[in-house]
């Protein structure tokens, strides 16, 4: 209808150009129609441009619901991967430092003994020094005169030296010097004690050591987990959503914009329009009336769409719901599925609060329903085929998934083997529901026949 009105507004235009008295009106309401026409195209484009973003964003956010689970633990192992970074460079900075330590450890074995031979030096060369200095006295004394300033010895100090020469011994070994030597190389010994920091470091090292150990356990722990996600999708998912938010925010800034001027732009289709009625001849007035008629009509179907839109989505709602509470097993908490803005199916609780973090048997059955729902409220029904269709589901959901098939379509045919459910269980469970069974029958490597069972 939208385009037949259209093309009512070129005919409008190309007809008032025919004539002298509206040729410039009719020119201007063909301009205004090919601007439309233009922008109405533009509008098309960001629509599609704003449908696709929708799937994108739509797609992001299931798929980060579905597996906030793993979502977690990839946080989870993002962190101990950044914990055992540090505790490996911890680990390698206490070994560094324990090992300079140990350098200097011998030092602590031997600091006791140095200690005992700095104090003997120091006894032998105070006694070494003291023979020395009497010798010089004693020669001083016989020959009058001072060695050291060869001045003569007044009587007093030849006294004051007679009285400190006393008995003592001259006795002893020339080795003065040679003590002197061993107790200065003594004293440059470090007899620091490094054994404590040795310990606190050693201690250091093996704390470390178990932590390392305990984290590259839990990194080999969460990476098993995540052995069945996603994990680079998980991370362009949660970072590519802000850049999807934005994009959206500029196309529907652009799509009201675009609006705004179509508004304008028929606004002043309608004023031409309406200085035309009086000025225009008899076909040209059968023809805006043409277009009139045609205006309401597209408005009536536009109308009607939208209804139709929205019966269809209540009834689909309703019948997913319908199936989605007769597989579940957890009834006593759902009330059913709604769908959102986004077109996406989410369970709802009774108390009203949407379920997040959906597991995959979750998923699975929410996809079966949807299913279902579509197929009931199609125009054109025809059978379903599923494979492995219980590969994700529990014995609970399983049991329930089968008894709800024959409601979700009037033919269905099911691709599965024995460990998702016996034959006997789909005999029980589907009763007359269940019209042909058929079987894989191996020939050969390269060959394989379907056999029906009778």
């Amino acid at each position: 209808m939208g385009i037949l009105r259209d093309e009512a507004d070129k005919a409008a235009a190309k007809e008032a150009s025919r004539s002298e008295e509206t040729v410039a009106t009719g020119n201007a309401l063909r301009a205004a129609v090919e601007l439309r026409d233009e922008q109405q195209k533009e509008l098309v484009r960001l629509r599609d441009d704003l449908a696709r973003l929708h799937d994108e964003k739509r797609a992001a956010e299931d798929f980060l619901r579905t597996n906030a689970r793993y979502h977690t633990i990839l946080a989870e192992r993002d962190q101990c991967e950044t914990d055992l970074g540090k505790a490996e460079n911890e680990l390698t900075k206490a070994r560094g430092e324990l090992k300079d330590a140990m350098k200097n450890a011998w030092r602590t074995l031997l600091a006791p003994r140095v200690r005992q031979a700095r104090e003997r030096a120091q006894v032998a060369a105070a006694r070494e020094l003291e023979v020395v200095v009497a010798r010089l006295r004693k020669q001083s004394l016989d020959s009058g005169v001072c060695v050291t300033c060869e001045r003569p010895l007044e009587e007093s100090s030849s006294a004051r030296m007679m009285s400190q020469l006393g008995d003592g011994s001259l006795d002893g070994e020339n080795d003065v010097q040679t003590d002197l030597q061993r107790l200065a190389i003594l004293n440059r010994f470090n007899d620091q004690d490094v054994g404590p920091l040795v310990s606190t470091l050693s201690r250091s090292v093996d704390n470390l050591t178990v932590r390392r150990t305990e984290l590259v356990d839990k990194l080999k722990d969460l990476t098993t987990e995540l052995e069945d996600a996603n994990v680079e999708r998980m991370r362009t998912s949660a970072s590519s959503l802000g850049d999807i938010a934005k994009k959206i925010a500029v196309t529907e800034e652009g799509i009201e914009k675009t609006q705004r001027k179509i508004g304008e732009i028929e606004n002043s289709i309608n004023r031409l329009n309406t200085k035309l009625e009086g000025l225009g001849t008899a076909d040209l007035r059968t023809t805006q009336a043409r277009k009139a008629l045609l205006s309401d009509a597209a408005e009536v179907f536009d109308r009607a769409v939208d209804h139709y839109k929205a019966q269809l989505r209540q009834r689909v709602e309703e019948s997913a719901t319908d199936l989605f509470l007769s597989m579940t097993t957890e009834t006593s908490d759902y009330a059913g599925l709604v769908i959102n803005d986004n077109y996406g199916l989410e369970i709802r609780h009774r108390e009203g609060g949407a379920e997040t973090g959906r597991s995959a048997g979750a998923e699975h059955v929410v996809a079966l329903a949807l299913m279902g729902a579509l197929q009931q409220n199609a125009p054109l029904r025809g059978p379903i085929v599923m494979d492995s269709p219980f590969g994700r589901l529990d014995p609970g959901h399983t049991s329930n998934v089968v008894e709800t098939l024959p409601k979700m379509a009037s033919q269905m045919v099911l691709l599965v083997h024995g460990k998702e459910v016996t034959r006997e269980q789909l005999r029980r469970l589907l009763g007359s529901s269940l019209k042909r069974e058929y079987e894989l029958v191996r020939v050969s490597a390269r060959s394989t026949r379907i056999a029906l069972v009778e």
